[in-house]
């Protein structure tokens, strides 16, 4: 901040010249036995923190994380097997894109739940199959329904008090990206559909289709159009050109690294 001496961290403020943070965390009601004033539980070795908000773990709090010499990223214990078993693929992918779309989660307040499904193989009921799916919660927890003919939610949407997203579910449905063709998230550009789809590894697949979704819940456009048409106020915008950029970002990287 200009004048000031000190450094935006979104959650806070830190102070230059003491360094301290000036402003508490905003999750510090979660943590009582540490000083809301503390950097990552006071471990800045172990943990990062770049903005305060987070993945949700099994214990119902912050997964945090940080990326080792070879930059892969390494997960806090609390983490999800679900989660886990994304990382492990994104690791081993050593996609930078994918990797970019996974930390910007941590730059909005929404609590995102993180399900990586084996066992269901999603069919639209348009007649499209769906490889991944972004659901916004109720005030209640609940992932919403959408109604993609009339292209709302059926349920009402929660917001934080900054206007985002309280809490979201994603999720990835591994039968759908081994037997299907690429699904829905792939048919708005039929060229990486017929051409490209096919050859990517099964974990670049998983990468495109989880960043896509991670777009659905950080895009500020789609959020304000969610509340706009919640609230009865007109919004066109389109949700998926941005998701589908991001899609497309992961496998022009993966298809100019070959």
């Amino acid at each position: 901040m200009f004048g000031y001496d000190s450094f935006d961290y979104n959650a806070r403020i830190r102070l230059g010249a003491v360094p301290r943070f000036t402003s508490i965390d905003p999750h510090a009601e979660k943590y009582y036995s540490i000083s809301p004033y503390a950097y990552c539980a006071n471990n800045p070795i172990m943990r990062i923190d770049p903005t305060g908000k987070y993945w949700v773990g099994t214990d119902g709090k912050m997964v945090t994380y940080r990326q080792d010499k070879s930059g892969k990223i390494v997960l806090s214990s609390n983490a999800s097997a679900d989660l886990q078993k994304y990382v492990g693929l994104l690791n081993e992918s050593g996609s930078i894109s994918g990797k970019a779309a996974f930390k910007e989660i941590h730059k909005n307040q929404t609590k995102v739940y993180f399900v990586y499904n084996t066992e269901d193989y999603s069919v639209h009921e348009f007649g499209g199959t769906l490889t991944g799916l972004h659901q916004p919660h109720t005030k209640e927890g609940i992932p919403a329904r959408y109604d993609v003919e009339n292209q709302k939610f059926i349920d009402e949407v929660a917001f934080t008090n900054n206007g985002e997203y309280k809490g979201a579910t994603i999720t990835i449905f591994e039968k759908t990206i081994l037997e299907g063709d690429g699904g829905m998230q792939y048919a708005y550009d039929k060229k990486y559909l017929d051409t490209q789809y096919k050859d990517l590894s099964f974990e670049i697949k998983v990468i495109a289709t989880a960043s896509h979704e991670m777009k659905h819940d950080t895009d500020p456009q789609a959020i304000q159009r969610t509340k706009d048409v919640q609230n009865g106020v007109q919004n066109n915008y389109n949700y998926e050109p941005a998701a589908y950029q991001v899609t497309k970002e992961v496998i022009e990287e993966y298809i100019n690294s070959k």
